[in-house]
């Protein structure tokens, strides 16, 4: 079963993107214009596939329907109640029609997790171990971390699902079959990093260099530059031959030397 098409609707309140996938050569680039939600679509994705339900309620939009070339649909719906309270529900559709399955996930479902028996076993080990390895987390709480960089508070889950293996966490969610099976497509990640980065936004360079994994630019800035002084360096040398052998050459004596020298 593979991915056909992705559909989003008023992502940001705003935008409505289609994204048919091409089946043929498996590859699909999505590309347009800073803001469009390029970035928030392959998070969501991500989210999806991975049940991270932080992202599902921090990104607005208002459903997304993912259609498989076996005719069924996921469709996930993002309702903002009237107590501004948040519910996410996941529903199946098999050839345009509703088979009538649905899951819905409550803004309280981490207290749920709290109450498993494994959670100080295995759960909050691994927000420990995610947490330790950003760097930029610091522990506020029992149950929660505050990141330096925005001063934002996340709890046990929200590090796991951001930093940590969040497989671990599917065991706990309490999920359908249904929803377990077309989630079970594999979402691989590739690390990248923007070449501009808005200077308001950006972490300082104290913050940058204790990453654990460093922007992009930082790695290969050193690198051109000293590529350019070396460049520089064996310019002046060849153009310091040339001068000095200038007079045989334009008297047309020095071919050899010349030649010698290029060599």
């Amino acid at each position: 079963m593979r991915i056909r098409e992705i559909r989003i609707e008023k992502l940001f309140g705003v935008f409505d993107h289609i994204i048919p996938l091409n089946m043929e050569d498996h590859i699909t680039i999505i590309h347009g214009p800073n803001g469009y939600g390029k970035t928030n679509i392959l998070r969501l994705i991500d989210a999806i596939f991975y049940l991270k339900y932080s992202v599902l309620y921090s990104i607005p939009f208002k459903n997304i329907e993912i259609d498989f070339d076996n005719d069924e649909t996921l469709k996930i719906e993002r309702l903002v109640n009237q107590e501004n309270t948040i519910t996410i529900r996941f529903s199946h559709i098999i050839n345009g029609k509703n088979d009538e399955n649905y899951f819905e996930v409550e803004s309280d479902y981490y207290d749920e997790i709290i109450k498993n028996k494994d959670f100080d076993t295995i759960i909050l080990p691994e927000a420990e171990r995610a947490a330790q390895n950003t760097r930029w987390l610091s522990r506020k709480d029992y149950l929660y971390w505050k990141d330096g960089r925005d001063n934002t508070i996340l709890n046990t889950i929200q590090v796991i699902e951001a930093y940590g293996n969040e497989t671990i966490l599917l065991n706990y969610k309490l999920v359908p079959e249904w929803l377990k099976q077309l989630i079970s497509h594999e979402i691989r990640k590739i690390e990248t990093d923007r070449l501009y980065r808005d200077p308001m936004q950006a972490d300082t360079q104290k913050q940058m260099l204790t990453k654990t994994v460093l922007n992009t630019i930082f790695i290969f800035q050193n690198e051109l530059i000293d590529l350019i002084n070396k460049t520089r360096q064996e310019y002046a040398i060849y153009s310091q031959k040339l001068d000095s052998s200038f007079l045989l050459r334009l008297s047309g004596n020095g071919n050899e030397i010349a030649s010698t020298d290029t060599q």
